[in-house]
Formats: structure tokens, sequence, C-alpha cells
């Protein structure tokens, strides 16, 4: 019998299970997430469950945040964006000129009609001169042209030329998104190049921590709609792991808690994620996945996130009030886990008067590979402040200067900072015990010292500061539950203007006159991930439901990793040139037909065959083929009908190819 290894590699920890056939848990283990050499985290979790073992392997799944928490944190690598006959003002749309920040964007002659016509001739020399000045300053090149879902030959031609003038990846947007709306299939293709680095990192670390252990296994990744596609696919194309924790985490919970009519709500360190199952299925996203505050063309199953987590900044709001996320720092309580001298700098602080909030918080460096790219004067000079370890802010700023450079070093994912977080509260109240709650009940006394000078705001003690700013959190998280609900069920009948002012007028626990009011959530709230227990029961009091949080709660991410199938999808449109002409938009290239059922079986070919080959190369295995057809029509003054266009869609659906696969086992198949 074949066993399959999950794991799931979040912004803290790294969760691996070992289950059989039927997805039963063998063993769970977790082991803190290591930024800096990934491997470290994996190699720790993956021992953990398979002693003895290894042979026995025939599938490694693993789903992970990194990509989601790169987008919310903005934390990427620079990439140049090259867009075939688009006009500048599409950088206004779809928030293609914020999610550009600052990295090139050129604009150039090429690109195709709605037809799939040239617009104009590519320009071989410019762009080639182009990609040789821009490769050394890049990591990486998008390439989106203007209707390459009706003819990708400019896209395809212009990544040949970046491949033989440099080593740079280069994406092209047709390959994302068979979708029409240029500017955000632009956005996901700049996207997805950013997130390259990053899941090469992960990749890469997974499969030397698999060699170290003589594991042999194929190794899959999942996508944001909860299927799987093994570690080539995913290499090419990481902007399809948006929302790859919470697709796991869905199918996880729907598997551990057998509810099939629930809100799943997911705690990680850095986000909340929130879906709704409905007879045990989640709905994909209409309009494509969205985070970071783009609306991008990933397919993905429909999951709200929001910058909530146990990891998540607290921050000073007015009015007595707190602010949570959406960065993730360190906790203090696990920095001094990792590093004992910041207790002694946190309690040395106490001692002082005039203590800020910057008293509490720290810098260290994260990421030793980043540190060595083309830094400024500014930039090297924080690293070498940091080189001994964790710095305290206020020392570290000293010379205000060196707060823009640290603020690009985090960024780029060199420095991260640490400070005060739900984590560290919970510690202090003793629901979470597993770091240092010294350095936890020591940040939360500067802080306490400080609001005091400042604002006069007094709690009797820690205990009650915690007490005070968790329940806040909690006020958060059942706003953002409910904000969630509500948007899921104006999906097709989209919530009105100031829908979210209401709600939390409602939620604010506070009397109107003589109203009262109190949300319900008709369903239960399943809770998972590593902070379920601490944090969402108190949400699901606050909406009048149950909690529900299964056992392996917290390793659901890597246990729904393990039971998904291999799914691609190819669409194929056949459009209109004249009265009987019919252009068929093929996924390579574009022909032209006179016989309307001529254009429909080429169509229905190159849909299956390519959805049949995508799927093989994603590493499936005993593949069925569905074909769907939508035709558009129309009827003339005179009643005649008129033929506008016909989508033809085929999905491949394919269990993952497993060496020795006992042929009696059965794997669940993904959410389609």
């Amino acid at each position: 019998m074949a066993l399959r290894v999950g794991i799931d590699t979040g912004g803290t920890y790294t969760d691996a299970v070992l289950v059989d056939a039927d997805a039963q848990v063998l063993a769970i283990a977790k082991a803190l997430t290591t930024p800096h050499d990934l491997s470290i985290g994996v190699s720790e979790a993956l021992m953990q469950v398979i002693p003895g073992r290894a042979a026995e392997v025939g599938l490694v799944c693993v789903s992970t945040t990194l990509a989601t928490n790169a987008l919310v944190e903005r934390r990427w690598s620079p990439v140049a964006l090259l867009l075939l006959g688009y006009r500048s003002g599409a950088m206004q749309r779809s928030g293609l000129e914020d999610a550009l920040a600052g990295d090139p964007v050129y604009f150039l002659p090429g690109g195709h009609n709605a037809h799939g016509d040239p617009l104009a001739e590519l320009d071989e020399p410019s762009v080639r001169d182009l990609v040789r000045r821009l490769a050394p300053g890049v990591g990486g090149f998008a390439v989106s042209g203007l209707f390459s879902v009706r003819n990708p030959v400019h896209e395809e031609q212009v990544r040949r030329w970046i491949r033989e003038e440099c080593d740079r990846p280069v994406t092209c947007g047709h390959e994302l998104s068979a979708h029409l709306d240029a500017p955000r299939r632009a956005l996901t293709t700049l996207l997805n190049a950013r997130l390259i680095p990053t899941l090469s990192r992960l990749i890469a670390s997974v499969q030397a921590t698999l060699t170290h252990h003589d594991i042999s296994a194929p190794l899959m990744v999942v996508k944001g709609d909860g299927s799987l596609m093994n570690a080539r696919t995913a290499l090419e194309r990481p902007v399809e792991t948006i929302l790859s924790g919470p697709a796991a985490s869905v199918l996880g919970a729907r598997h551990l808690s057998g509810e099939l009519d629930a809100v799943v709500a997911d705690m990680g360190g850095t986000t909340l994620d929130v879906a709704v199952l409905a007879e045990g299925v989640p709905e994909l996203a209409p309009d494509g996945a969205s985070v970071g505050g783009w609306r991008t063309m990933v397919q993905a199953i429909q999951v709200y996130t929001h910058g909530l987590g146990g990891d998540s900044e607290v921050r000073e709001g007015a009015l007595r009030r707190f602010v949570f996320g959406p960065r993730r720092v360190v906790p203090l309580s696990l920095l001094a886990h990792r590093h004992p001298h910041v207790l002694d700098l946190l309690e040395g602080v106490l001692g002082q008067s005039g203590a800020d909030t910057r008293d509490a918080g720290f810098a260290l460096i994260q990421d030793r590979d980043l540190v060595q790219q083309d830094l400024s004067t500014g930039q090297r000079q924080v690293l070498q402040l940091l080189s001994d370890g964790p710095l305290l802010l206020r020392s570290l700023l000293q010379d205000a200067a060196l707060r823009y450079p640290l603020d690009k070093l985090v960024e780029r994912g060199a420095v991260v900072l640490a400070g005060l977080t739900p984590s560290d509260l919970a510690h202090v109240l003793g629901t979470q015990s597993q770091w240092c709650q010294a350095a936890a009940v020591a940040g939360v006394d500067v802080w306490r010292m400080r609001l005091q000078r400042v604002w006069g705001w007094r709690w009797d003690s820690g205990a009650a500061f915690a007490q005070d700013v968790l329940e806040q959190m909690s006020a958060a998280g059942s706003f953002a539950v409910m904000s969630s609900v509500v948007n899921e069920m104006g999906v097709t009948n989209r919530p009105p203007l100031g829908t979210d002012a209401v709600l939390r007028w409602v939620m604010e626990d506070t009397r109107a006159g003589l109203l009262d009011w109190q949300p319900r959530l008709r369903q239960p709230l399943v809770g998972v991930g590593g902070p379920a227990n601490t944090h969402l029961p108190a949400v699901a009091e606050r909406l009048a439901t149950a909690c529900v949080v299964p056992r392996h709660a917290a390793v659901a991410n890597a246990i729904g990793a393990t039971v998904g199938g291999v799914m691609r999808r190819v669409t194929v449109l056949i459009s209109t040139l004249e009265h009987g002409v019919y252009r068929v938009h093929g996924p390579e290239s574009a022909s032209t037909h006179t016989d309307l059922d001529q254009a429909l079986a080429v169509a229905s070919e190159q849909a299956v065959a390519s959805a049949q080959a995508e799927a093989e190369r994603a590493g499936a295995g005993a593949i069925e083929v569905k074909v769907e057809r939508e035709d558009t029509r129309a009827y003339g003054d005179d009643g005649a009908e008129l033929f506008i266009e016909t989508t033809v869609r085929a999905t491949a659906l394919g269990r993952p190819r497993i060496p020795a696969l006992d042929p009696g086992s059965r794997d669940s198949m993904a959410v389609s």
C-alpha cells in the first residue's frame, strides 16, 4: 500500500502528515518554518512522520501559503512587464499600476485584435536590445499581449527571444487564463513572474529534503482550486498556488470534521481565510482569486482572505482600540525562544523612562541569500548592524536615515520585524505555552507603560491588557467571518455599498438607543489552523454558533493536500469573422473555417488534446476528459438566428500518478 505525505509550509509552522490510501492519519508533526532555509523546517517535520516508512511513500503533496503571504505582505522579486499592443491607459485598470510598484513596464508594438489578427508586427531588434538592458536588474519577465487568448503567437515569439538573450524565467499571459480583460490578465502575469523565485525556493527545499531521506516519490503542489499539479508545472505557474493553503485547509476541514454545510475558518500566522461549504463542496470564485487587494484571473475556490492571524502585528489605534495586521511579524515570545538575549533587552527597557512601542519591536535578518543583491549604502549599514542578531528598533533607528533602507529590506524579505502579536497575548494568558512566556509578559508591560504615559490608558495587569486586546481581536475575527459570508451570499447579488459599515456597527457590541443587535451564523464554524483552538471559539461565540475544531485541525492543510486529484481546463473559442466564416482560437494558434461543424470539430479536438496533455504534464494518470459547449446566439430583425460565438471547454480529471500504487486504493478527486 502506497502511503502519502502531506506538507504545508506556512509563515510560522511547517506541518507534515503521513496518511494511508484512504487519507486516514497515521502520523502528524509540526516544526518552525525556517525562511532563510526552508529545507530545515521541512526536514524536521518530515523526520517525525516517516521513520522506518520512507520506502512506502508513493506521493508527496505540498500546500503552501507562501504565495498568498507574499502578495498580502507585498514581498516579491522585481520583474519587467512587457505589454504588446496595450495603450498606456490600461495601467489605470485592475490595480495594475499599483501592483507594478515601481518595476519597469514597456509598451511594445504587437498584439492582436478581437479576431486574432496582428495589430502590428513585432520589432525583434528592439525587443532583444531591451531584454539585454533589463535582465541584470530583474528576476524575470512578464509578457502580456492584447487579445493573446485569441492568438498567442506574439507572446510565444517574445518569450523565445528573451530565452535566447538571458536565463531569466518568462511568464506569458495566455497560459494563465483564457478570459478576456487584458489589464487583469497582465496583472496576473506580473504576479506570476514575481512569485517564481518564492516557489522555486520551496520546491528546491522539499526536493532536497526528499532526496536526503531517500524518498523518490513524485512531488505535487496544491493549486488554489484544491487540485494538484506536479513540481515542474508549479515552477512555471506559481500564481496558481495563490490560496493553495486555504484550498487545502477547506478540503482538510471537510475531511476531518465530516461537516458538509459549514463556514470554514482557517487561521494561520498571517491570515484568516474564510470559505463556505455547501453540500461538501466549496464554490469556485466566479471572477478569479482575490488576494492582496488585487482580483486575479487565477481559478480558485471562493476564499476570503483577511490579514488577521496569530502572528499579526498589533498596532495602536484611537480611543483605546487596537488594529491587527495585515503585516505578519515574528512574535516576541518566538524571537526570545530562538534568541534568548532578547528577553534581557526587553527587561532592560522596563527600567527606562519614556518607553516607546518601538522598544518592544526588533529587526533581524531573515534571508541571507537575498542580502547579497544590489544593496544601497544604507541597506548595507542596516545589515551590518543586524549581523550579530536581533536588534531593538529604537537602537537601530537612532539614525533616522536608516528607516527607508530598513523598510526596503523588509519589503524584499531580507529582513523581518518582530513585535507584539496575538500569539504573545495568548502566552501571557497561558492559552499558548510553546515559546518564551517571559518575553511576551515583558513586551506587554512595555506597551502598558507607554500607553499609560502617552494616553493615560491603564490596565491593572498584563493579563488584563492581553484579555482586552484579544477580545478586540475576536471582534475583528467575527467581522471578518460575517463580511465573508455576506459577500458569499452576494456573489450573484452584490451587497449594497456601505454594507461593511453597517456590519461593523451591528457587531461592535454596543447599544444604539433601544436596539440590541446580535448577529447569528446559522451554520457551524469549523476552525482549522494552528491558532484555531486559541482564537476561533471566541469568534464563534460572538456569532452565536457552534465552533467545531476537529482532531488534527492544526495540520488540516497538510491533510487536505493529500486528498486532491489533478484537474486542468482548456477553453477554445469559435468566433465569426463574417457570415459563414468562423475563426477557431486554439491554444497555439488561430485557424479559419467556412463550415461551422468543421470548426466545432477542430475546436473540440484541440481542447481535448490540450487538456489531456496539460493533465499528463501536471502529473495525472487515469485521465478522463469532459467536454462542454456554450453557444451565444442572437436574432436579427427578421427573426433569423445569428451565430455570435461558441465556447468549447474541456476539463481533464485524473489521479496523481503514483508508482506501484495498490490497485485497490481510491483517491478523492478535486473539487470541480
